[in-house]
């Protein structure tokens, strides 16, 4: 579902009528980044170059619920997203243990990644804040 949902809103131009939208989608931009090779391919007769379809996907910002051992579909998303675009999320509180199994699941496939400090702080935190504002956060946000 958010792999259609995200080409539908590429496709139909709607990104290009609302210039300012910002989406952030959930489990790291689906199939978005497997499919992105095979999406550059089938769109490069499409109005614009085929660079313009992906850069059109890029610009969504996607969440780091993935599942054990997601890694390399983090790998991906940051790939095609660019790690400015990548926020920590979770399903919290839906889940095993409400919610909290996905959360270490998604730190460990951000630890996986290798990044630079500079790198995780900006997903972990920064990215978001950068969205929302400081002050959108719930006080007992650093309790899970």
């Amino acid at each position: 579902d958010t792999t259609v949902a995200m080409a539908r809103l590429v496709l139909s131009g709607m990104l290009e009528k609302h210039p300012g939208l910002n989406l952030i989608v959930h489990h790291a931009g689906a199939l978005i980044p497997s499919l992105a090779p095979r999406i550059a391919t089938t769109y490069r007769e499409a109005p614009g170059t085929e660079a313009a379809v992906l850069e059109r996907f890029a610009r969504f910002y996607v969440d780091t619920v993935v599942t054990r051992g997601g890694g390399s579909a983090l790998s991906r998303a940051i790939d095609l997203f660019s790690i400015e675009h990548v926020v920590f999320g979770s399903d919290f509180p839906f889940g095993a243990e409400q919610g909290r199994e996905f959360i270490r699941y998604a730190k460990q496939a951000v630890a996986d990644l290798g990044l630079s400090e500079q790198e995780r702080r900006l997903v972990e935190s920064e990215n978001i804040l950068s969205l929302i504002g400081p002050r959108s956060l719930p006080p007992d946000v650093g309790s899970l």
